[in-house]
């Protein structure tokens, strides 16, 4: 980790998570990322690594199969930041990168820092 997350990371013998996932939006999370409430997000994990929170992270994601963070949790998010242990089947979720692509299109608006970035538009 570089920092950004009140967590650090440790490497592990066996692996934490394997296979494939199955995740939902995380509704509690006041910064909904670039998925709708009601996408099911499918991909998968391998990883060695164990996660050690030392705070209050916002988690993108409940745990429907399999591991991420915590085994209920998967995706910590800071800001505009969203790493997760569980790579995405992108043309598994619906309509994702248009969400993603309204969710940067918005953070342009509220950002003066953003006000030089070009969009692809559809």
């Amino acid at each position: 980790m570089v920092g950004i997350f009140e967590a650090d990371s440790k490497i592990i013998k066996k692996p934490a998570g394997h296979g494939y996932t199955i995740l939902k939006p995380n509704n509690e999370n006041k910064k909904k990322v670039w998925f709708s409430q009601f996408d099911i997000i499918r991909g998968h994990e391998f990883h060695h690594a164990k996660l050690m929170q030392h705070g209050n992270n916002d988690f993108a994601f409940k745990i429907v199969r399999g591991y991420g963070v915590d085994g209920s949790y998967d995706g910590l998010i800071y800001k505009n930041v969203l790493v997760s242990f569980t790579h995405i089947f992108a043309p598994g979720v619906y309509r994702w990168f248009e969400t993603w692509l309204n969710t940067i299109k918005c953070l342009k608006i509220q950002s003066k820092d953003l006000k030089n970035i070009d969009f692809i538009h559809s």
